[in-house]
């Protein structure tokens, strides 16, 4: 019966993945992104203006010059936020909110 499923899914031109897989790669997304809301939601205004300003790709400076403090203020909101979201790097806040990296 499944392989009929997908034989006439994928005649039909459309794509086929086994139900059990898709179930726990959306349940994996689902849950993602429940602990991306939760964690952001903790976040002051300026650390969410921030964490938006990481995730369109910009450097500290960049951060500073456009919410106009210092570089030293960048960092400390970076770290607070790092310590609120339990991350270390970039590259983990990144992963965390679910943004494609390549």
């Amino acid at each position: 019966a499944t392989l009929i499923e997908c034989l006439r899914t994928v005649a039909s031109g459309r794509s086929w993945l086994p139900k059990d897989t898709v179930g726990q790669a959306l349940e994996l997304e689902r849950s993602r992104r429940e602990h991306w809301r939760r964690a952001f939601a903790s976040l002051t205004s300026r650390e969410a203006e921030v964490v938006g300003l990481i995730l369109a790709g910009r450097s500290n400076k960049e951060i500073a010059f456009a919410l106009h403090i210092s570089e030293g203020t960048t960092k400390v909101h970076l770290n607070n936020i790092f310590r609120k979201l339990a991350v270390t790097t970039r590259s983990e806040l990144l992963l965390m909110a679910g943004v494609d990296q390549s």
